[in-house]
C-alpha cells in the first residue's frame, strides 16, 4: 500500500508537525447553516402569526391558564417538534382546534429535500407542505374552514 492511501484524509498540522483527520464533507442534500436559519425563521413567524391570531403554545401552563378563566377564548393550539430531524416522521408544527377534535400537521420547507417518508406523508394528504409564512396562513384558514374541524 503507498503511503499517499494511508494519509487519505489526515493532512500535517503545522503547528504540531502531526498528522490529523479531516473530517469528509457532508453528503450531498446536508442542509448547510443558512437552509437551517431559513427554516427555523419560518418555523418562528409562523408561530408569531399563531399567537397573534389567537392560538396558544401547547403547554401544561397554558392549559392550566386558561381553565382558570372562564371566559377566555382559545381559537387554538400549535405545538412543534424540536428533534424532527431524529424522527423525519414528525412535521414542524402541528395545529389543534380548541378542543383538540381536529389537526393540522404542517411540514415547513425551504428546499426540495425530504427525509425518508415525509415526501410519502405529504403526498398522502396527512401533511401540508408549506414553503412561505403566506403559505402557513393560508393552509391555517382554509382548515379552519373545513367542516371538519
Amino acid at each position: 500500500m503507498k503511503t499517499e492511501d494511508l494519509l487519505a484524509g489526515y493532512m500535517l498540522d503545522p503547528v504540531t508537525g502531526h498528522y490529523r483527520h479531516i473530517p469528509p464533507p457532508p453528503p450531498a442534500g446536508t442542509p448547510t447553516k443558512a437552509d437551517t436559519k431559513a427554516e427555523r425563521q419560518m418555523q418562528a413567524e409562523a408561530e408569531n402569526w399563531l399567537m397573534l391570531n389567537g392560538y396558544l403554545r401547547l403547554t401544561a401552563d397554558n392549559a392550566e391558564r386558561l381553565a382558570q378563566l372562564p371566559d377566555a377564548v382559545c381559537r387554538g393550539w400549535f405545538g412543534h417538534y424540536p428533534n424532527a430531524k431524529r424522527n423525519p416522521l414528525t412535521p414542524d408544527l402541528a395545529i389543534y382546534s380548541p378542543h383538540c377534535r381536529g389537526c393540522l400537521l404542517i411540514e415547513l420547507k425551504v428546499r426540495n429535500e425530504y427525509q425518508p417518508g415525509q415526501r410519502e406523508m405529504i403526498d398522502a394528504g396527512a401533511w401540508i407542505e408549506c414553503r412561505s409564512l403566506e403559505a402557513v396562513r393560508e393552509a391555517v384558514i382554509q382548515w379552519e374552514g373545513d367542516a371538519g374541524r
